[in-house]
């Protein structure tokens, strides 16, 4: 994949997003709409943010080891960070003012 400049991606981004609306309506406590997950894959030393259940269509690496993942209606659905023990610090998950309930899984 060939690498492109940050502003690039933006534009691009912008283009795509285009005729979405700018503002979002206020977050729904409705138990329909999907947790965001992260899953670290050890074997793989990868972590993945998923954002909806929708699958991913298209993929476009944005950083080394950075991965954004679109939907069929250009929505970002997921994250994928490659090597994320060098990137992030896994042992400690911080949250802030976020309004709904924290779960684990093992």
């Amino acid at each position: 994949m060939r690498a492109r400049s940050a502003p690039a991606i933006l534009d691009e981004y912008t283009r795509i997003s285009a005729g979405t609306p700018k503002y979002r309506q206020p977050p729904c406590r409705d138990s329909a709409i999907p947790a965001v997950k992260l899953n670290y894959f050890a074997d793989t030393d990868s972590l993945y943010i998923d954002l909806t259940d929708e699958p991913s269509v298209e993929s476009r690496e944005v950083a080394i080891g950075v991965v954004l993942d679109f939907g069929a209606r250009g929505n970002l659905v997921g994250i994928d960070i490659d090597y994320a023990t060098s990137k992030v610090d896994l042992a400690r998950l911080i949250l802030s003012d976020l309004p709904g309930v924290v779960e684990t899984a093992a």
